[in-house]
């Protein structure tokens, strides 16, 4: 920062010009983390639809009835609801 002459109020802080090698390390990293982030939410959503097709099948076998209200609970919960 100081080679930059940068000031903050907080010597906590840090921040460096997006041009600077540095800006780009930092942006490279920012890269990585959304594209984890990405693909772990697409894995999740995977295996949620995967548990949901699971329960829909279990819910349309007769052989099941005496578990069908917490199977239709599950069916009705908002998250597996928005994955179906």
């Amino acid at each position: 920062m100081k080679r930059d002459q940068i000031q903050t109020n907080d010597r906590q802080l840090a921040c460096a010009l997006i041009q600077s090698q540095e800006g780009q390390d930092y942006l490279k990293g920012m890269y990585a983390a959304a594209n984890y982030a990405w693909v772990n939410r697409s894995s999740m959503t995977f295996l949620a639809r995967q548990v949901s097709g699971e329960i829909n099948s279990l819910v349309n076998n007769q052989r099941t009835l005496f578990f069908r209200p917490l199977l239709d609970a599950l069916i009705r919960h908002p998250m597996i609801s928005t994955c179906i």
